[in-house]
């Protein structure tokens, strides 16, 4: 049996600026009684207005975020007493800063006088100094990210009899999170397995006695 399904889902939020679109697919393959495959993979593009940098009189500023996530499982039985069990998640999101601006009146409802508009000027070592007419100068580093991510884990069971099973587990990660956005969602994406990994193996037994 296979499944596909589908689904796109738009929201805008009450500032009229900001706005989220996602579309997810989804994908079930039973291939015989002993083995299956699924996937699950979601892109998400989110545009948030009001996003908070840094509380040094409250900076906001406009994300312009990417994210696509994937799911993967896998189960295969060998015998009812013997298995393997596959996960992998995969993740990479991508944010941009823009428009930054310093809270003048938080409960103001109008945008305009709700913040004081900042003009940014990127400096040496990738930060940015902000600053408008009056005296107020601050220097953030820039906020702009690129995060990937990977876990999975691969488990091998064996009953070996009623209640003792024998488990062999290996679990590999891996994490990334540079502060410069030099390639799309989708390159970003894409490169995860060139990220340094870590792995782990452990075993695990269980005996089951009978009194």
């Amino acid at each position: 049996d296979l499944f596909i399904g589908v689904g796109p889902r738009l929201r805008f939020i009450e500032d009229q600026i900001s706005k989220s679109s996602y579309f997810t697919t989804f994908i079930r393959w039973q291939i015989s009684d002993r083995f299956s495959i699924s996937s699950r993979t979601v892109f998400d593009h989110s545009i948030d207005n009001h996003e908070y940098i840094k509380n040094t009189r409250y900076l906001v500023g406009k994300i312009d975020r990417n994210t696509i996530s994937s799911t993967f499982r896998l189960e295969y039985f060998v015998s009812p007493e013997i298995s393997l069990q596959y996960y992998g998640n995969p993740y990479a999101s991508i944010g941009k800063f823009d428009d930054f601006r310093e809270v003048a009146d938080a409960d103001n409802k109008s945008l305009a006088l709700r913040y004081n508009k900042l003009e940014k000027t990127l400096m040496a070592n990738n930060y940015y100094q902000l600053e408008n007419d009056e005296p107020a100068r601050y220097t953030i580093r820039n906020p702009d990210f690129n995060y990937q991510k990977f876990n999975s884990n691969l488990v091998a069971r064996w009953e070996f009899k009623p209640g003792s099973t024998f488990y062999l587990v290996w679990t590999n990660s891996r994490f990334a999170n540079s502060g410069k956005l030099d390639q799309s969602i989708w390159k970003s994406f894409a490169s995860i397995p060139d990220v340094k990994s870590l792995n782990v193996f452990m075993v695990k037994f269980s005996y089951w006695f009978s009194l």
